[in-house]
């Protein structure tokens, strides 16, 4: 099979880039794949698999659409059996030119996510009200014209079928998926983890893990706003914040919080993270929490449980069924009950003990290859 994947992102330590890369490496193994991204950086191809960066701009917000725009000319150049789709960057395609057909990851829905989006500084907003219904149209005329869609959690599915008025019928439910070999207990990952306590200076300290994208709907402004209450019960707390700022503004908003409840000695951001430095960074942490109001999957929690670490998720997140048994559940929204789960755990090493039991069973279920696999079967249907 000839296959075309489209991404945005490609190959970073969160989200869609992580998942779009695990699967183009996956697929290629049986098949040739081509991958067409929009990332800054030039990727090495490998066998089976060529990757070709598409042009775009570098200013957030427009940078979508620019790469959209020249997507939509370069898909049409060459031929392939089946176009894989993981983001709604096609919206722009004419699908009437389009003979390949298409097959429509959702990890997400554009309006699920404007909806539940908190709001930001002024300019943000404005900019998104005048981008946010283009792209919303471009994620709808995507599960439009797609054979089949790929919906990444039952949530998501709802989703399409309520704002989009599309057919059940044509969705198909698959989680994305963790690396159990990078993400697993072993000696080396024992000492990478002592190495990095020494650097960020975490020994005696209750760790807390944030990790994604610094943008508004993470919640992270929430999560800050639940610490003063939670070093009131636990002084030796450490908020570790890793990830890029991909929201103009967003990290100065974060700042200023920080400073007014004043709790700056208890929080430390790391910037972006590469994949993988990931495990050794969970591995040192007591607890990972992700206060986002709206995240459709979380792929940090699963890489978290797959360490046996407990984690405090959103109780509308997607991964809900594989996350459950390590979790408790939150109003993102709401920082009092951010700050009584994350001292109730950390008070409790009997708690601590049972949420961390069952994590790395409970992963097995999205092993990458298992997701792959079902991906594979689809397109296979499809081409």
């Amino acid at each position: 099979m000839k296959i075309l994947i489209t991404s945005m992102f490609y190959k970073k330590s969160f989200g869609q880039g992580l998942c779009a890369e695990k699967l183009a490496e996956f697929l290629s193994k049986k098949n040739k794949v081509t991958v067409f991204h929009g990332e800054k950086t030039e990727f090495k191809n490998k066998k089976n698999l060529e990757i070709k960066k598409i042009k775009s701009s570098s200013i957030k917000g427009l940078d979508i659409l620019s790469f959209s725009f020249n997507l939509s000319k370069k898909v049409l150049e060459e031929k392939f059996d089946v176009i894989y789709a993981q983001d709604y960057s096609l919206g722009l395609t004419d699908f009437s030119k389009l003979n390949t057909p298409l097959i429509y990851h959702a990890r997400g829905t554009v309006k699920g996510n404007s909806i539940n989006r908190p709001k930001s500084e002024l300019t943000i907003e404005l900019m998104r009200k005048m981008i946010i219904p283009l792209m919303i149209n471009m994620d709808k005329n995507c599960c439009e014209k797609a054979k089949t869609i790929i919906a990444a959690s039952e949530t998501i599915k709802k989703e399409i079928k309520d704002y989009y008025k599309i057919s059940g019928k044509k969705i198909k439910v698959v989680s994305d998926g963790v690396d159990l070999k990078k993400f697993r207990k072993t000696k080396k990952l024992k000492n990478k983890t002592k190495k990095l306590k020494k650097k960020l200076k975490t020994k005696n300290k209750k760790v807390l893990l944030f990790a994604g994208r610094l943008v508004p709907q993470k919640g992270i402004i929430f999560l800050i706003k639940a610490m003063p209450e939670i070093t009131k019960k636990i002084p030796d707390v450490l908020l570790l914040i890793a990830g890029s700022d991909t929201s103009q503004g967003y990290k100065k908003e974060l700042d200023k919080e920080i400073h007014k409840l004043k709790v700056k000695k208890h929080v430390k951001f790391l910037g972006y993270i590469k994949q993988e430095k990931m495990p050794e960074l969970i591995e040192l942490s007591d607890l990972i929490v992700s206060p986002s109001t709206y995240e459709p999957i979380g792929i940090i929690n699963i890489e978290a449980i797959s360490l046996n670490k407990p984690v405090i998720i959103p109780k509308t997140i997607g991964s809900i069924n594989t996350l459950k048994d390590s979790a408790v559940t939150i109003n993102p929204n709401k920082p009092k009950e951010i700050s009584k789960a994350v001292t109730t755990i950390l008070s409790s090493e009997k708690l601590l003990k049972k949420l961390s039991a069952k994590g790395r069973i409970n992963a097995k279920k999205v092993e990458w290859n298992k997701i792959g696999n079902k991906v594979e079967a689809i397109l296979r249907e499809n081409k």
